[in-house]
């Protein structure tokens, strides 16, 4: 995410009609379009199991009902953006009758070239990878940003945007090419961290928690004085490995990864253990507000048969949730349908457009 142009805000209409107060996504987009002046897309779906086609019921009748449920969500959203508009800010509505609301999200996120998807996290938690649901299909499927807001996120002074990276994937391949910054995650990470850090004035932090091989952990050596030396920063972990070169080329990526953004390598917090506990634990500890990781394709097959960090991160996380995906990410529009039914608004005019990136606010 190199940008802030346009945001996908995905609404719940189960939350109520205080929508700002009651929609953290929203409230959290508004946050973000304060600063950065971006376009708003409220979004909606709906589906009844119960209004499908039979040979007892017209068709027709189907079809009213279903344009009567899209129609019923369009105007709820109307109802948030009015208020809204009159107050400057670029707001466009759609609701849709598809199904499952996963596809349909990335249809229209695609279909409208969003920079950013928001939306409220369901709370499941994450027991096996045979299951899913909307968030998870999202985090692995769709190939937008994804930001998971939360109500209890904390706000204000002393809080701030975590970053979390993971060199061991290319340390794990002695023989391959150094991280090109372009198409690196933990670069792409980084730098969606540093942009909403510049649109909600929030200092950044870097952690990389890695979880060495199962393999490996049983053969005593050198491994946290070996990565240590070659970044400058301990090491919080006592186990040590028979694997120097593994840690020699996993403190060159962090090196690497510090002297391309010009901070020092001693910076980065370095952690031993599971991923998904050590990140969850750290931002807990530093109260912070934005948890920002890389989520990788993953079907369901490789969720239940791999070890996995951003489904558990999602439902122990103590704030808000940003995935990155990779810019190789397969997902594009053959992967979606266009809705049965739907019903949109484009956004009134409303203040200046600009575009929010890296390298400040463009007009």
């Amino acid at each position: 995410m190199n940008r802030i142009e346009r945001l996908l805000v995905v609404m719940d209409p189960a939350d109520g009609n205080d929508a700002v107060h009651r929609q953290p996504p929203l409230a959290r987009a508004l946050d973000i379009a304060d600063q950065a002046d971006c376009g708003i897309d409220l979004f909606t779906t709906c589906y009844d199991a119960a209004v499908t086609p039979s040979l007892f019921v017209a068709p027709e009748v189907i079809d009213d009902e279903r344009q009567r449920q899209v129609d019923e969500k369009f105007q709820w959203l109307e109802s948030i953006a009015g208020p809204l508009r009159s107050q400057g800010y670029r707001i466009a509505t759609e609701a849709s009758w598809s199904y499952p609301p996963a596809a349909e999200i990335s249809r229209k996120a695609l279909a409208s070239d969003v920079d950013l998807i928001i939306k409220e996290p369901t709370g499941h938690n994450y027991h096996v990878g045979f299951l899913s649901n909307t968030d998870w299909d999202l985090i692995r499927d769709c190939p937008v940003a994804c930001l998971f807001a939360r109500e209890d996120t904390p706000h204000g002074a002393g809080h701030g945007i975590l970053a979390c990276i993971d060199p061991t994937r290319e340390a794990e391949n002695p023989g391959a090419d150094e991280v090109v910054p372009e198409t690196s995650l933990d670069y792409q990470v980084y730098e969606s961290a540093q942009l909403l850090g510049k649109a909600l004035h929030l200092p950044v932090e870097v952690i990389n928690a890695f979880e060495l091989p199962a393999a490996m952990q049983p053969q005593l050596s050198s491994y946290a004085p070996a990565l240590a030396e070659s970044t400058g920063s301990s090491v919080a972990f006592a186990t040590q490995l028979n694997k120097p070169d593994y840690a020699a080329r996993h403190g060159r990526l962090l090196r690497a990864f510090a002297e391309h953004f010009q901070f020092p390598a001693g910076e980065i917090t370095v952690e031993h253990g599971r991923p998904a506990d050590v990140i969850c634990t750290s931002a807990r500890e530093r109260k912070s507000t934005l948890i920002v990781m890389g989520a990788l394709e993953r079907g369901r097959l490789e969720r239940a048969l791999l070890s996995v960090n951003a489904e558990p991160v999602l439902s122990n996380a103590p704030c808000d949730v940003l995935f990155i995906k990779p810019a190789e990410h397969s997902g594009g529009t053959e992967n979606t349908t266009a809705p049965v039914i739907n019903r949109c608004a484009p956004a009134a005019a409303g203040r200046a457009h600009k575009t929010f990136t890296k390298e400040g606010i463009a007009s």
